[in-house]
């Protein structure tokens, strides 16, 4: 593993997913309002960042990877700052499509001492149409082999549909890359033969319809999971737990790195790029994995969305050398 920081200053890897700002407000209560017995925050700090897919391309970036995006978002002002704060991170912005049928989604959180209130989401999330499904299809089918990897980003938000992931199945027999999803869907069946899958608990006890609390029922019904779904990797995070890895030689259990969590926000971004790009410079699964884990274990730390740096993936790989 020692050259992989070189090795990723060589890939590319597209993002396609739901696009999405994340607002933050800061400031500090010392009232109740005389209105509603809600506190009243005098906001201090603002801060507008990338998030949802924006934020796992953000993350690549950071990593040193040339990184690609892919998405549809709205015709309007909230777009147009996303893809400005795209730009600013050094994310290629060619394959984003701007519709004034779409919005753009922006999360607007709310927090005071530290501790977030409430959140605020302004978002659209019904499926894109076909033409506009196929045009990105089409975007995709004439890039495809400038990419090493792709990483499939789902928040849900109507851009990956059954279809449209049946578009990108197409294309892909013709050409072997790494791609792997980050799910949000309660059916798993639409990310079918693609390579590696990283579901958190929840999402995939969600999907399978059972708890996964006992280790035995977990390490089961995971490669079960896999061997339907068809792929070729299949990683559940756990939380405090580590992760659970299902490949064809079998079944490893990765312990969680022991921090202070303070908030988890964009975790799930920081496993799929960490790991992508990894893969992409063939490094197995469970050293892909383990790097991702230690990688999350750093953001979770910290306030909000949040990525490493390559110095932080020097330490890392000095740690588990």
């Amino acid at each position: 593993m020692t050259n992989l920081i070189n090795e990723l200053k060589n890939r590319n890897i597209l993002v396609i997913g739901d696009l999405m700002l994340d607002e933050y407000l800061w400031g500090k209560v010392s009232r109740i309002s005389p209105e509603a017995p809600v506190p009243v925050v005098e906001v201090t700090r603002e801060e507008i960042v990338l998030g949802g897919a924006a934020n796992v391309a953000n993350n690549l970036v950071a990593l040193g990877v040339k990184t690609h995006i892919m998405s549809i978002i709205g015709d309007d002002s909230n777009g147009e700052m996303l893809i400005d704060l795209l730009k600013q991170n050094n994310v290629n912005t060619d394959l984003i499509q701007q519709s004034k049928d779409r919005t753009t989604t922006i999360k607007t959180r709310v927090g005071a001492s530290q501790q977030q209130i409430v959140r605020v989401d302004r978002e659209q999330t019904n499926f894109v149409s076909k033409s506009q499904s196929d045009t990105l299809l089409q975007s995709l089918s004439d890039k495809i082999s400038l990419f090493d990897g792709i990483v499939l980003s789902d928040y849900d938000k109507g851009l990956l549909s059954e279809d449209f992931l049946d578009g990108v199945r197409k294309l892909l027999k013709e050409h072997q890359i790494v791609i792997t999803v980050d799910p949000k869907s309660k059916s798993f069946e639409k990310y079918s033969t693609f390579t590696c899958m990283t579901p958190n608990q929840l999402e995939a006890e969600t999907a399978i319809g059972l708890s996964l609390a006992n280790e035995e029922i977990l390490k089961l019904e995971g490669h079960k999971l896999r061997k339907s779904l068809e792929m070729k990797q299949l990683i559940i995070t756990l939380g405090k737990r580590g992760m659970a890895l299902f490949d064809e030689d079998g079944y490893t259990r990765i312990e969680t790195v022991a921090r202070e969590v303070f908030d988890v926000t964009g975790a799930g971004d920081t496993v799929i790029s960490v790991l992508t790009a990894c893969l992409t410079c063939s490094l197995s699964l469970e050293n892909s994995a383990k790097i991702a884990n230690s990688a999350a274990g750093l953001v979770v730390g910290r306030l909000g969305a949040s990525t490493i740096n390559e110095e932080e993936l020097k330490w890392i790989q000095q740690q588990l050398n």
